[in-house]
């Protein structure tokens, strides 16, 4: 089995490494692991050079990206596109809105923006365009995450006729009464439905336009976010956007975000993902997310056992783990990647 890791900023320039990237690529590949997942940009923040710095970037992946080829380690990127820290900061006006005109709360992690911004969108894909010109990545990842989705609501998994909380700001609302010809997402539900996943088509097409017109055109992935079953295509399509039908011409492959039982869900419940998915013919990528070491008991380690199992049943040749800076702390994760990864080859 191929194991790729997705490694985030905090720990590339954090208290392990300090930007040591000859360390941590050795860690890595003694660890069984063939490839690395990294973000191009973190909000404002951008991790390769640009045509009109004024001085050498001090966080560029180059070097980075150097080191895997000499280790033949894989290298990939994540493009977060709609997660931006900064600018939720900075521009209120950008931010979600619920339909009582409350803007997302402020406290979690998550810092998603209202996708009906085409300055900002267009934005986005120029970084995106660069980050691809510049580090040349066999893989790119898109995560669109939760968005345009509020996480924060109750009923989010809601299957009846109730309007989900996307957002519903003034430049949304504006938007959709201009497509649809209507008023109020009320008048017709299945209408919203259609709205917002063509807003996330419409942006998934211009990536992947500027991803193919790159001269490297590295294989497009687009990453799931972690949605109940059953009915995980339908539940995908009303909560986040994304249509499993329609993005079909538009990725190479999808990466379902799974968790080793964090959230009252079976083992069972990331390979009743993965049956969804098979009837879509997509190439399938899944990601593990490992709890941190005060959470992680004996029963993840035999789900990770059990899933790793069933992905070889499945002939799923690749996943992705993360986070890095909780698996290089897990002596039995990092033998277990070993034993498969030495088991495929």
């Amino acid at each position: 089995m191929n194991f790729a890791v997705k490694v985030y900023p905090r720990t590339i320039w954090g208290e392990r490494y300090h930007g040591n990237f000859d360390q941590l690529t050795d860690e890595i590949a003694a660890a069984g692991i063939q490839n690395l997942i990294v973000p191009a940009f973190q909000g404002a923040r951008i991790f390769f050079a640009q045509q009109f710095d004024p001085e050498p970037n001090p966080w560029s992946l180059q070097p980075l990206r150097e080191q895997c080829a000499q280790k033949q380690l894989g290298f990939a990127l994540e493009f977060p596109v709609l997660n931006d820290r900064d600018t939720f900061d900075r521009v209120p006006q950008f931010r979600p809105q619920s339909p009582d005109g409350k803007t997302y709360p402020e406290e979690f992690w998550y810092r998603p923006i209202c996708p009906s911004h085409f300055d900002y969108n267009q934005h986005r894909v120029h970084l995106i365009e660069g980050a691809i010109a510049n580090l040349k990545p066999a893989l790119a990842l898109v995560n669109f995450l939760w968005c345009p989705f509020l996480p924060a609501v109750e009923a989010w998994e809601e299957m009846g006729s109730q309007v989900p909380t996307f957002c519903m700001c003034p430049s949304c609302r504006q938007e959709f009464t201009e497509r649809a010809g209507l008023a109020s997402p009320l008048q017709d539900i299945e209408a919203w439905f259609a709205f917002r996943s063509e807003q996330m088509i419409n942006l998934l097409a211009d990536i992947e336009e500027a991803s193919r017109q790159s001269q490297t055109a590295p294989s497009l992935l687009l990453e799931l976010p972690p949605v109940a079953t059953p009915h995980f295509a339908e539940r995908l399509r009303r909560l986040t956007g994304v249509h499993l039908a329609a993005i079909q011409k538009l990725v190479t492959a999808v990466s379902p975000q799974l968790f080793l039982n964090e959230h009252g869900q079976s083992p069972t419940w990331p390979l009743a993902i993965l049956d969804e998915l098979a009837a879509y013919h997509f190439s399938l990528f899944p990601q593990l997310d490992f709890p941190d070491l005060t959470a992680f008991t004996e029963d993840h380690l035999h789900e990770f056992v059990f899933l790793l199992q069933s992905f070889e049943t499945r002939k799923i040749g690749a996943i992705a783990l993360f986070h890095w800076e909780n698996i290089v702390h897990l002596p039995q994760v990092l033998n277990l990647v070993e034993q498969f990864s030495y088991e495929a080859s």
